[in-house]
């Protein structure tokens, strides 16, 4: 069978390269868009040299390059070119790859194969952006001003002036044991961004819509959230409170068993259309990902799938990751104790640790009582172990810093 192709198309964008080498920044594209091996191998070669010519690609004909030049009336239609390459290449892709599902196996999940399908089609459509030294250096130096500055925070204002605020690859994980607040951490922090402008992609995978919109609602209007969740509090008391929280760009998906590569696939498309900035997802160990080997494997292959997402797309991925029963029974978390954290913190860019600090009691008498904490465990840009106390109020929801904390740094790393 002869998989869609285009031989001239081909020739006349390699043709474009070697009249203006600028095509390589310009309408750039991946060595597997060539059909023809000839044409691949002459690309790759075409990356290697400098400048790109019919002298330094010697090792191959001079008239077969010569007729690819001739071949071009404009090396304006370059990017025309290297879009027709790319959507012959994703038609030969998505031909092989249906040709060789499995659909009669029964013995093969359906599920396995569908979310196969998604990774697939989410990865053929991330472009690599190819570019070489000395452009390289110049490019990077003429748009230092330009692009790569924080634009995403967590409204925390002396924990955003630690860690520097998301640039947009970040995958980010916050440990917590349970009961700890780690879903109200996550609606204030996506309050927050919505609020700056940011469209914020919620997954609330254990709580139905109703619920995580309750906390949403008392968070937004300071209202009493056992009032909310008895619905004690009058209607129309709560009508001011919508209309605020309408005008957040945040979308909620309420939806027990998906996988990771369900998220996936519903952000990117929610990417395409311009309306996602952020993704949260409460948590990450919900994500029914079929296992491998064990639950670490399972663990490490969710995470490095939204670790791929968020560097690929330029899209932070938030998620709290649940802390295991033998270190909730202590306030100090060994990495090794927290299910698959060891390999999901490798993953991780960011972390996050949401914990208790007991205070101290004037007596043996008195009743313990502790204090909420949120770390920097880790962190590419910022000082590791950074601790700030955390004002969590339990009446309406709110999480804030203290205003006279002054942050505490652990010498002993966790992460």
């Amino acid at each position: 069978m002869i998989l869609p192709n285009s031989k001239e198309i081909e020739q006349s964008y390699l043709g474009c390269i070697l009249i203006d080498n600028e095509v390589l920044l310009k309408a750039p594209v991946s060595k597997e868009v060539f059909y023809y091996p000839e044409h691949k191998e002459i690309y790759e070669e075409m990356l290697k040299v400098k400048p790109i010519d019919i002298n330094t690609l010697s090792k191959f004909s001079a008239s077969l390059l010569a007729g690819f030049m001739n071949s071009v009336v404009s090396t304006t239609s370059a990017e025309k070119y290297a879009k027709i390459l790319k959507e012959k290449y994703q038609r030969r892709f998505l031909i092989q790859k249906f040709s060789g599902i499995e659909l009669d196996n029964e013995d093969r999940d359906l599920v396995e194969i569908v979310n196969s399908i998604k990774k697939d089609l989410v990865e053929i459509n991330s472009e690599a952006k190819l570019e070489n030294n000395p452009d390289l250096a110049d490019n990077w130096y003429e748009d230092y001003d330009k692009v790569s500055k924080p634009e995403i925070f967590t409204g925390m204002p002396k924990i955003d002036a630690s860690f520097g605020g998301f640039v947009g690859t970040e995958f980010v994980i916050i440990p917590a044991k349970t009961g700890l607040g780690k879903t109200n951490l996550m609606a204030n922090w996506a309050l927050s961004m919505a609020k700056s402008g940011k469209k914020v992609l919620f997954y609330s995978l254990e709580m139905s819509t109703n619920e995580i919109m309750n906390r949403f609602i008392a968070i937004t209007g300071n209202h009493r959230a056992f009032d909310i969740y008895t619905r004690a509090e009058q209607k129309d008391l709560l009508h001011g409170t919508i209309q605020k929280f309408k005008e957040y760009p945040i979308t909620l998906i309420s939806q027990a068993g998906i996988t990771s590569q369900d998220v996936i696939s519903q952000a990117y498309n929610l990417k395409l259309k311009g309306e996602v900035d952020v993704v949260m997802i409460d948590y990450l160990q919900r994500l029914r990902d079929k296992g491998g080997e064990n639950e670490t494997t399972r663990l490490t292959n969710i995470a490095r799938n939204l670790k791929d997402f968020a560097l690929n797309n330029n899209i932070p991925v938030i998620t709290p990751v649940q802390i295991d029963k033998q270190s909730s029974k202590s306030n100090k978390v060994e990495v090794e104790n927290v299910s698959g954290a060891k390999s999901i913190a490798d993953e991780a860019n960011i972390v996050f640790y949401l914990h208790e600090k007991e205070i101290k009691r004037d007596s043996i008498t008195q009743e313990q009582e502790f204090e909420l904490h949120l770390k920097i465990a880790k962190s590419r840009n910022s000082q590791k172990n950074v601790d700030f106390k955390i004002d969590f109020n339990k009446n309406n929801l709110k999480m804030t810093e203290y205003e006279d904390d002054v942050p505490t740094r652990d010498i002993e790393e966790v992460f």
